[in-house]
């Protein structure tokens, strides 16, 4: 069972999830004349705050470096950028071919 923090918690991760899924798609949308190459996502829970401007210099530089290696790792092996945006699309139409699907899973198929 979870208790009313842990339901508030899971919540706010779905809805960062689907927060940055839109921006994606709204990019792309409206600057559909750039040439989409990379696409840089964070391979790790980044630290967070309620109130951003009480994180310390350390968690700021430990997102930094964790920014930093993850662009580094995207650049070496780059996301198939159309299927990315198709796989987003999908689930944000909450289509069931995907429903429950990581985008890993979803390039398996």
């Amino acid at each position: 069972m979870f208790t009313s923090l842990e339901v508030l918690y899971r919540f706010m991760e779905i809805a960062m999830y689907y927060g940055s899924l839109d921006g994606l798609l709204r990019a792309r949308f409206a600057y559909s004349n750039v040439q989409w190459r990379s696409i840089i996502m964070p391979t790790q829970d980044l630290t967070w705050n309620f109130t951003p401007l009480s994180l310390t210099q350390a968690q700021i530089d430990e997102m930094i470096e964790q920014g930093r290696k993850d662009a580094a790792e995207a650049l070496k092996h780059p996301l198939p950028i159309e299927a990315l945006f198709h796989f987003f699309a999908l689930v944000r139409s909450h289509d069931p071919a995907v429903k429950g699907l990581s985008f890993k899973q979803f390039l398996d198929n």
